[in-house]
């Protein structure tokens, strides 16, 4: 007891141990409850994890289900646990990670406001997706072409799997989509990042920087070079609506949202047959008839936003 209080006071009285306690955490529960999850079931249970993680489902006829349910149990098990054990240190996890609604003086505004988020994210996705880069951008030192090599094979093996599962025509397939793709990101990344890394590096920088450096890790730790800006920009825009409202909930709802379109896009198209795998994550060309379109639309969204929250009632 005595060395958790310690490790309590430290938390709460330094940020950047606090951050390095949540990624220790997230490591720890990866390791732990992720490890155990997965021992149980490639020992216990007799299935090739290895096989269905890596896309060789010919040879189970429930490939699809068991991918879903580790990845559901692979966002709960470490950025949410990470995030929930973080905040438990901290003394009080609602408090910590912002879970309490959005304040406002306007009638439903705690509504409003999440629904002005989601459609921020909505209308941003011309100008998210033109940040997104191509192989041709990319040019990495030689030294680190072995790592671009892996990551770029990585890319492509998940955006095969994430493809067979999107362009499934079955609707039980896209509600299953939903939870595991769309709410459980939303979610868990929301807790971890926003909610822990955010609030933390608040304390040790202005806000405006610490959202940006969160929105730039957050990109990162998903490996994926080629949406690292377009990544991090979904992530600096979550971090405002948290910081501007006070409330994870309405980042919560916007990345659900962000998440949500897309999964139902692919259904969707599935269902015309008009897309391929290869087409589904390829990014198009935006002109900039549609990127000022974007803009504008966002300028709009985010004043109306920044109007119902509760930072300029208080300003007023």
């Amino acid at each position: 007891m005595q060395l958790i209080q310690s490790i309590r006071q430290l938390a709460q009285s330094q940020a950047w141990f606090t951050v390095l306690l949540a990624f220790f955490l997230y490591l720890l529960c990866t390791m732990v409850l992720m490890g155990t999850f997965m021992l149980t079931m490639t020992e216990g249970i007799g299935i090739d994890l290895q096989a269905i993680l890596t896309g060789a489902w010919d040879q189970s006829p429930n490939a699809k289900g068991i991918f879903q349910l580790t990845q559901f149990f692979n966002q709960a098990f470490t950025w949410g646990a990470a995030a929930f054990l973080t905040a438990l240190v901290l003394g009080n996890p609602k408090k910590e990670l912002a879970l309490s609604a959005p304040k406002s003086s306007f009638p439903f505004g705690p509504l409003i406001i999440s629904i002005l988020a989601a459609l921020i994210l909505v209308v941003s996705m011309p100008l998210v997706e033109a940040c997104t880069l191509r192989p041709d951008q990319v040019s990495l030192p030689d030294w680190l072409k072995d790592w671009e090599f892996q990551m770029k094979q990585n890319e492509e093996r998940t955006q095969m799997i994430l493809g067979r599962l999107f362009l499934d025509e079955s609707w039980g397939m896209l509600l299953v989509n939903l939870v595991v793709f769309a709410l459980m990101p939303a979610i868990c990344e929301e807790l971890f990042f926003r909610g822990v890394i955010q609030n933390q590096l608040s304390k040790r920088f202005s806000p405006q920087l610490a959202i940006i450096l969160t929105g730039f890790v957050f990109s990162a730790v998903h490996f994926q070079i080629y949406g690292l800006f377009s990544r991090a920009l979904l992530g600096i825009l979550l971090g405002f609506f948290v910081y501007q409202s006070g409330s994870l909930i309405p980042g919560i709802v916007a990345h659900f949202c962000f998440n949500g379109i897309q999964v139902i896009g692919a259904f969707v198209a599935a269902q015309s047959g008009s897309v391929s795998v290869e087409e589904l994550f390829e990014p198009s060309a935006q002109s900039v008839g549609m990127l000022s379109v974007s803009a504008g639309l966002m300028g709009l969204l985010l004043f109306l936003f920044i109007r119902t929250t509760s930072k300029l009632d208080q300003d007023l």
